[in-house]
Formats: C-alpha cells, sequence, structure tokens
C-alpha cells in the first residue's frame, strides 16, 4: 500500500516508516469517511451513509450491499477500528472523498 500526503496542493508518496513517523510526532491518525471508494475483495465499492450514521460498503458493479450496516462516531471521521467492524476483509483505500485525491 503506498502512503501520500498533501503538501502545497500537490501529493507527494511517502514511505511507511515516514508515515509512521508523522502519525507519532504529529498525532495525525488516518481517518476515512463516507464517500471514499475501495478495492474490498477484488471488488470496486463505496462507503455508504444509510441514515442515523450507520454505514457500509456497496459494491459499485452490483449495488450490493458487502457487510451489515455499522453505527460510526462521526461519518466524516471513520476510525481504522470502526472500518474494521464494517469491512471484515481485506480492503484498500484508491478515492479519498475528504481530499478528492487518489490514494
Amino acid at each position: 500500500m503506498k502512503n501520500y500526503m498533501v503538501v502545497n496542493d500537490k501529493k507527494i508518496e511517502i514511505s511507511q516508516e515516514t508515515a509512521n513517523n508523522l502519525e507519532q510526532e504529529f498525532g495525525e491518525k488516518v481517518t476515512y469517511s463516507v464517500g471514499d471508494r475501495f478495492r474490498v475483495c477484488g471488488c470496486k465499492s463505496i462507503l455508504v451513509n444509510i441514515g442515523n450514521y450507520r454505514v457500509c460498503m456497496i459494491s459499485l458493479g452490483t449495488g450490493i450491499f458487502h457487510f451489515i450496516p455499522e453505527k460510526v462516531g462521526d461519518i466524516c471521521k471513520i476510525t481504522k477500528a470502526e472500518l474494521n467492524r464494517i469491512c471484515s476483509c481485506h480492503f484498500v483505500r484508491y478515492w479519498d472523498c475528504q481530499k478528492k485525491i487518489k490514494t
């Protein structure tokens, strides 16, 4: 998985070690939001809010829910732990809705 950071509106690739160091130094945690797109078990999916802070993954190809919806604290700042509850298999984000960048 590649890591990126945005500097002066330019996306640059950084190593996992650099990402870990930045997280430790600045306390920034990776978060996810409704609208983010993922590859889940080989399928392209989108994270959606189905109401009352309940979110789930929906396949972009079939429109079928991948997993049972889960309640989260903030639909714009979904934590890694919350996302792991939503999606129990391997996932990779390829579109960050908040930053409007491919990841």
